[in-house]
């Protein structure tokens, strides 16, 4: 997250190293449950706060499920993604 001109509070990085933690894709729900293994005093807004951060930095990508749900992807290169 170096050079993207963020500041590196700790909810954040906690979020970022979960998340970059392998090449997956989660929903909020999803990567909320992963960060409050590592920290449970994270709320549903913190999450959605960082994703749709490192969303505007091009550092994840989103994909919309449907008009409720949307899977985020740390691979920001152009491939393939099916959802069920």
């Amino acid at each position: 997250m170096k050079g993207c001109d963020v500041i590196p509070i700790k909810k954040l990085l906690t979020t970022a190293k979960v998340f970059f933690s392998k090449k997956h894709h989660a929903n909020a729900d999803q990567l909320l449950e992963m960060v409050r293994q590592a920290d449970a005093t994270f709320s549903r807004a913190t999450v959605y706060n960082t994703l749709n951060l490192l969303l505007n930095k091009k550092l994840i990508k989103a994909l919309v499920s449907d008009k409720y749900e949307a899977f985020w992807n740390t691979n920001t290169s152009i491939h393939h993604a099916f959802t069920t």
